[in-house]
């Protein structure tokens, strides 16, 4: 008889869970849907600022004016570079970024040590190995160039971590705003590389004071990034804007300075390279001016060498989108060897921004190497650029 019981209220509960089933299901449905659902909360990350997508496009014509005789008259269309860049804030305190950079490189590989280590063999008793791109043909191929978390902390200081802007290049591009005409020189001459993979600690000055930054990142350049299992490389950087709080005129004024060591320093180990830097700017509504001076201790040859550079940067634009630009860099890449090792590379043009998602430069870029800078000597490179930046 109580297991009669059991069986009639056991089926009695099925019943009213059935009956109950539509109505929760209605109501999860609307709970969904309604505003500030779940639904409505993922709609609104593509709808909001919580998620933004956009990019850069670097197209270019060339044509050699003067150099070799067997690229006298070289000329090619190229797509130079094209990012893609995905932001997202999940959180007040969290955020996340990702780009892809897709641009031509070289098909070429050899197998060598660490991408320092690509004209001298590695130190006896290191076995690591890999393939890195070498001089050859070319084809385009995609890269992940960023791809990191953002981690806003109490003080205005804030964590990143994952492959990381490094914290030279990217000030330098910003200040004179020519990265679809040219690399910063410290990236173009081998000094630094514009992203690695890591870890940074930023502070915001108050009162616009400046920003500090210091990285921790494998050495090897997001190209690399998986290479470097050996030593890595610390990075500091210095920016400061003394006047801003207190003189207008003087408030454009900035100075930075760079200092990258390896961290461990013995010779032929890891990427021993002591890169310091430093940059004096002032930027106006009309113009911008700069100087940059930079000093390499590389050791990661068979013989120590010291490299020493300077740079002028130049951009004056008018409120209609015309302007001028220029930059003119000097480096010595071995100042105490018998033999010329220095290069000197002046880019002068103009540019125009016609809407405001398109600037197009014309650039004469001259190149002296070596024994070529005498007066009556003729440059080695003389290349015509025609450039454009796409922003989207």
């Amino acid at each position: 008889m109580e297991g009669g019981r059991f069986v009639s209220v056991s089926w009695g509960a099925l019943v009213v869970g059935l009956l109950a089933w539509p109505a929760t299901g209605q109501a999860q449905s609307e709970q969904s849907t309604a505003p500030g659902g779940l639904l409505d909360r993922l709609a609104g990350l593509t709808e909001s600022d919580a998620l933004s997508i956009g990019g850069l496009g670097y197209f270019r014509y060339f044509y050699q004016l003067d150099g070799p005789e067997d690229e006298e008259g070289t000329n090619s269309f190229e797509l130079w570079r094209m990012y893609l860049t995905v932001k997202a804030k999940m959180t007040e305190w969290l955020s996340m970024r990702l780009t892809v950079d897709a641009g031509p490189e070289s098909e070429a590989t050899a197998t060598t040590g660490p991408a320092q280590w690509t004209a001298d063999p590695p130190p006896e008793g290191y076995d690591h190995t890999h393939d890195v791109s070498v001089s050859g043909d070319r084809s385009y191929g995609v890269f992940v160039k960023y791809a990191y978390f953002d981690v806003a902390l109490p003080l205005d200081l804030g964590l990143r971590a994952g492959v990381i802007p490094t914290v030279w290049t990217g000030m330098l591009d910003d200040f004179w705003g020519f990265r679809f005409v040219a690399a910063e020189v410290t990236d173009e001459e081998k000094l630094q590389r514009s992203a690695d993979i890591g870890a940074s600690l930023r502070w915001k000055m108050p009162l616009r004071l400046g920003n500090v930054e210091v990285t921790f990142l494998n050495g090897t350049g997001f190209k690399q990034a998986l290479d470097g299992d050996t030593d890595k490389t610390m990075a500091a950087r210095l920016t400061l804007t003394p006047f801003a709080p207190c003189c207008e005129v003087l408030a454009p004024l900035e100075f930075g300075v760079l200092a990258s060591v390896p961290l461990a320093q013995e010779e032929g180990s890891g990427a021993p390279r002591n890169v310091f830097a430093a940059f004096v700017g002032y930027r106006h509504d009309w113009f911008r001016v700069g100087y940059q001076f930079f000093y390499q201790d590389d050791r990661s040859g068979a013989t120590d060498r010291e490299g020493m550079g300077h740079a002028a940067y130049l951009r004056f634009e008018t409120p209609w989108g015309v302007g001028l630009l220029g930059r003119f860099h000097f480096w010595d890449s071995d100042r105490d060897s018998d033999d010329n090792q220095h290069t000197m590379k002046l880019l002068a043009g103009a540019f125009y921004s016609p809407v405001r998602f398109l600037t197009v430069a014309v650039t004469d870029a001259i190149v002296w190497t070596a024994d070529d800078t005498e007066a009556d000597d003729p440059p080695t490179e003389n290349t015509l650029l025609v450039s454009s930046e796409f922003r989207f």
